[in-house]
């Protein structure tokens, strides 16, 4: 069976040909402007026999998640990050459909298997043609020379054919894979340009979330976060602090792939439930497996026999996300240890205020004081020439641990140098510096 098709082509080759057999496809650059002539478009198969298949499926909505690593010679400190192709534009030129992939646009034509790109010239590039066989090689720009590969691959759990293409150009070389129904998989890029040391990267798709008209479909590995901790059971300080890690499969090579760890808590006494705000755990180092949760506890509550109930969530960065609680169902539960003087004022001698952690800070930080008896608090922030800019507390505070959360977005704040002051009575008693960064 024969198709007929107009296309509307510009051809490199001096000499317009007369059938579609001696047009190579290496050299179609498909504009908007050109001579308009019919050609006879043969039903092409690929290398299983089947027809029509949708080698890079292109719908509004299609995300791709990979995880990208990048190195620059000698190679020995490679870095891991998330990239994502995402459609999110669709646009119609000449009545034929292109999707918008972040900022370049493509089009794939499912009967002839040929994926394209447009061109800032307004034209369309062959990116590949599937139905060529492995070795075919092939040129376009900027990959000058390109060669046809095959083969199979294990994607998601299972063994998936695949087809592809290697290229060599004046300034490095690199490879793309695709597998059918789900799009490119895989891709490694090595360059190396005057002045600039060698670099290489490999981006290898992790998760991809594909509409069509019938379903959603969705595709990701079985890497969930695993928190490991050793919960506190007894309390014998207000300073509650907990050291623990976050395990995952893609936190490696300067990266962490959790977005968030955060503890839920509550105070109760048979019916009685007081519920505290959640704390965001601390990633220290940045992009580490490592995490501190701290609060202050209200010791008294602990001492009339209150137990202190608390839970982590972490949450890590798939397009849709994977969570992980510890514990699996219900609270950690931690006690008044009875050994401990009763009295918060105890812990404290006159006043304090630490420095506020983290620091510097986006988007809030939190500050920690603590008073020794009953008294007027207040709390101010300036700016770097000392104008007030915000108060963050004014009130009266029976003696013992506090802490409170600044957002300087909240007061449109810029980003820059702050002092927080911390007065007692209204006599000036110690100051912080604090660093926002936007």
């Amino acid at each position: 069976m024969k198709k007929l098709i107009t296309f509307i082509v510009t051809l490199s080759a001096a000499v317009i040909p007369q059938s579609l057999d001696s047009i190579p496809f290496e050299y179609w650059k498909v504009s908007d402007f050109g001579m308009a002539f019919e050609v006879e478009a043969k039903d092409k198969f690929n290398s299983q026999g089947s027809i029509s298949q949708d080698w890079m499926p292109l719908a509004l909505g299609n995300k791709w998640q990979y995880i990208k690593t990048t190195a620059e010679y000698p190679f020995n400190n490679p870095t891991n990050n998330i990239s994502t192709d995402s459609v999110n534009e669709k646009i119609i030129i000449n009545g034929l459909e292109y999707f918008k992939i972040n900022s370049s646009i493509y089009r794939y034509n499912k009967d002839l298997q040929i994926l394209y790109y447009r061109a800032n010239d307004d034209s369309d590039y062959v990116i590949i043609d599937f139905t060529k066989p492995p070795g075919y090689q092939y040129s376009r720009p900027p990959f000058y020379n390109c060669t046809i590969k095959q083969g199979n691959a294990t994607l998601f759990d299972s063994v998936q054919f695949y087809k592809g293409y290697s290229y060599w150009w004046i300034y490095g070389h690199g490879e793309e894979r695709y597998s059918r129904n789900i799009g490119k998989f895989y891709s490694y890029g090595w360059s190396d340009v005057s002045g600039h040391p060698p670099y290489e990267s490999t981006s290898v798709l992790i998760e991809t979330i594909l509409f069509d008209s019938t379903e959603i479909r969705y595709y990701a590995y079985n890497n969930y976060p695993e928190i490991m901790i050793t919960p506190i059971l007894k309390i014998s300080n207000p300073n509650f602090e907990l050291n623990f890690s976050v395990m995952h499969m893609y936190t490696k090579n300067n990266f962490s792939f959790i977005d968030s760890v955060i503890m839920y808590s509550h105070y109760s006494k048979e019916d009685s439930i007081i519920n505290i705000a959640p704390v965001l755990a601390i990633n220290q180092p940045i992009n580490s497996k490592n995490y501190t949760v701290t609060t202050i506890l209200n010791m008294g509550l602990l001492a009339d026999g209150f137990n202190y109930n608390y839970r982590f969530t972490s949450k890590d960065k798939h397009l849709i996300p994977k969570y992980d609680f510890s514990p699996d169902s219900g609270y950690f539960v931690a006690i008044f240890d009875s050994l401990t003087d009763v009295r918060e004022e105890s812990f404290i001698k006159s006043f304090k205020l630490d420095q506020n952690y983290p620091n510097p800070f986006n988007p809030f930080t939190t500050i920690r004081y603590a008073i020794a008896e009953r008294q007027n608090v207040t709390m101010k922030v300036y700016d770097i020439l000392g104008k007030e800019v915000v108060t963050l507390l004014n009130e009266e505070k029976h003696a013992g641990y506090y802490q409170i959360d600044f957002d300087p977005a909240k007061y449109n704040l810029a980003s820059g140098v702050y002092f927080c002051e911390l007065r007692l009575n209204n006599v000036p008693s110690n100051k912080i510096k604090m660093i926002y960064l936007k």
